[in-house]
């Protein structure tokens, strides 16, 4: 990707025009698939249950963050095993859980009901 910027003098000018080419490669990241791993039940009330689809290697994490960005939960285990999240005494409402693994972070809405 690439633009052009291109300055000609007209006939009033002493002064010959120039051209500014700026180019950028296209930087992505790779959106990772949240599909990978079966997160259940949403909305929850007591437990939110975490399991990997797929083999990964590595130890992950689960965080769980309210809207303001403060960590209400944080657990950590081998990618390959269930994960269980005790919601019960977080309050009703709308979080973030990120899954972070040796490869990505994963993001999820999830709404917490009592």
């Amino acid at each position: 990707n690439s633009f052009t910027i291109r300055f000609q003098s007209d006939g009033a000018s002493n002064q010959a025009g120039y051209t500014i080419v700026w180019s950028c490669p296209t930087a992505a990241i790779k959106h990772p698939d949240i599909s990978k791993f079966a997160i259940y039940p949403n909305p929850a009330s007591e437990q939110l249950k975490i399991i990997p689809k797929e083999n990964f290697t590595g130890n992950c994490s689960a965080r769980l963050y309210d809207l303001n960005g403060k960590l209400v939960k944080s657990v950590n285990t081998g990618i390959s095993q269930l994960l269980s999240i005790p919601v019960n005494d977080c309050r009703q409402g709308i979080y973030l859980l990120q899954i972070v693994t040796h490869e990505y972070i994963y993001s999820q809405k999830i709404v917490i009901v009592h």
